[in-house]
This record gives structure tokens, C-alpha cells and sequence, in this order.
């Protein structure tokens, strides 16, 4: 069924963030659909100012259909492009259907095509998104012999649920180098710090030394899995090895390591989600991936 939302009793509602009320009925509607917790947003220093939200509401207020676009700035073969991204796409079960995400990714889209050449997405149902002439990138992880360790200054653990903590790891931010000159985020505080507030395993360490704030995640005695570097500089992985006081036979790294001083092999990425573009984008056969904490 299609037609004008308004004929069922909705009202559309777009850049919205000043509005509380707008805001938590939007999260209402995202945990309900995603079982996620945008209110975690408000711990780790509230909405990203680019979020911005195209939605459906009921007669009482409840948001029943969204779609948003967020600035994703990146850098991509040294270059620096002003990307933007589609995310928070959902339809409330009882509203599906009736032409709610048609329409909204209609609006969502013209918005972003005013502004941005390159428009990017992260979705587990690919198919959903080829009518709007998005298509599928690969990504890949990397793999291989763990570097021996070089001496550095022990590492300190970092809680992401701290406040001094948090306002540390926003100032990193603030300065942090893109993590590779392949493709990488340049900016990306608030998706950063909301991923390593809600995902299970992910250990955050302050390495001094080094100036660097090093993401690791599920770390055994064999393998060290490095998700993401904050730095002004990349330091060589041999040294974060050596600050973290692990030396793993065995390295897995999720972006690409051309600034870590390490050989490692492309592999194709596993799971559900699949990073999808529509724009110019990075040349076919480019092996990269977005580090999870830039996942959107």
C-alpha cells in the first residue's frame, strides 16, 4: 500500500533534535525495532549535531518510522571526502507495509544528494536498499604473524562509562589522525563512543608513550584482535604490543594496516552487515574495512 502518510493519521517531524519529547519517542521506536539504547547517547555526551532525522509520528506521538542521515566524513587514498550516512532506518511492525520506508528513504536521500556526492550505508538486508541505486562494497579484516613487541610504557584501562574518561577520550578524538590513508573515518566521536559503551568486550587502553588510545576486543593468549587506533600519530603495532604487555603469536587487525608497520592478509569479512554506497566512491578491488567502532 502507498500514498500520502497523512491520510493515515500521521504527522512528519524532520530535524528535531532540540525536542525531547521527539527524541525519546524516536528512541522508543529504535529500541523497540533494534533492541538498542539510544539513550546511552546521553551518558557519553548526548546526539551527534549532524544527526538528522526524517520521521512519521502518531496522533499521540509515538514514532512509528524514521530514516536519518549523519555526517560521515573519511578519508580515502590520502584524500579527505564529505561523505554523509544513512542509519536508523525502521518501521514500527505495526505500521509495515504501507509505504512509510519508501517514502521516508525518498526524503532521506534528497536531503543527502543536496549536500554530499558519496552516501553510505550498513544493513543486513541488502536488497531492501538496491531500488535507490545503493550497491554492495566488500570489506575485508586482516590477518597474520604477530610482530615481536617493542619496549613502551604500560598501557591504562579506560571505562568508557567514566566521565573522565569520557571527556579524555573526546579530546583524543578531536585530534586523532584517520587510522589509514587506504579508507577510515576522519571524524567519528559520538558513534565511537556509543559503540564502546554498548559492545560487549571491547577493552579501551591509554598508552602514554605512545599518545594513542588502543581498541582491542576479545583478546586470548594466542591471538591479539585490534578494532581501532586514536592518535595524532598511528604507532607501529610491534609497540602497542609492547604497551598492552602481550606478545600474541598471532595478529587480527579491522582496518586497514598500512600505518601499523605490519604485513598482514586481506580476508573477507564475516557477519550479517554489509557496508553498501551510492556515489563515488573506492576504486574496485580496494581491500579495506571500517574499524567496528565507526560501524553506523
Amino acid at each position: 500500500m502507498t500514498g500520502d502518510p497523512r491520510d493515515l493519521g500521521l504527522a512528519f517531524r524532520d530535524r528535531y533534535g532540540g525536542d525531547p519529547a521527539a527524541r525519546d519517542a524516536l528512541n522508543g521506536l529504535l529500541r523497540e525495532v533494534f533492541g538498542l539504547d539510544p539513550a546511552i547517547l546521553d551518558v557519553v555526551g548526548g546526539w551527534d549535531p549532524s544527526y538528522t532525522p526524517f520521521s512519521w509520528f502518531d496522533a499521540d506521538g509515538r514514532c512509528v518510522a524514521n530514516a536519518a542521515a549523519i555526517a560521515l566524513p573519511l578519508v580515502v587514498a590520502g584524500v579527505r571526502i564529505e561523505a554523509l550516512g544513512i542509519q536508523s532506518v525502521a518501521v514500527h511492525p505495526a505500521w509495515r507495509g504501507r509505504g512509510l520506508f519508501r517514502d521516508l528513504m525518498g526524503r532521506v536521500l534528497a536531503w543527502c544528494d543536496a549536500r554530499a556526492r558519496l552516501v553510505l550505508l550498513m544493513t543486513a538486508t541488502p536488497a531492501l536498499y538496491d531500488r535507490f541505486s545503493f550497491r554492495g562494497v566488500p570489506e575485508h579484516d586482516f590477518a597474520g604473524p604477530a610482530p615481536r613487541p617493542l619496549p613502551a610504557g604500560m598501557a591504562r584501562r579506560l571505562m568508557p562509562g567514566r566521565p573522565d574518561d569520557i571527556a579524555f577520550l573526546r579530546r583524543m578524538l578531536a585530534a586523532r589522525a584517520p587510522v589509514s590513508a587506504v579508507v577510515a573515518v576522519a571524524e567519528n566521536a559520538t558513534m565511537f563512543l556509543y559503540k564502546v559503551a554498548t559492545r560487549d568486550g571491547i577493552a579501551l587502553h591509554h598508552v602514554p608513550d605512545l599518545d594513542a588510545v588502543v581498541a582491542t576486543v576479545t583478546p586470548d593468549a594466542e591471538t591479539l584482535r585490534l578494532i581501532d587506533v586514536v592518535a595524532p600519530r598511528i604507532p607501529p603495532l610491534a609497540g602497542i604490543l609492547g604497551a598492552l604487555g602481550v606478545a600474541p603469536s598471532r595478529a587480527e587487525v579491522y582496518f586497514p594496516p598500512d600505518r601499523l608497520g605490519w604485513d598482514a592478509c586481506a580476508r573477507p569479512a564475516p557477519g550479517p552487515a554489509r557496508l553498501m554506497a551510492r556515489g563515488p566512491f573506492v576504486p574496485e578491488g580496494t581491500v579495506f574495512m571500517l574499524p567496528p567502532t565507526a560501524a553506523f
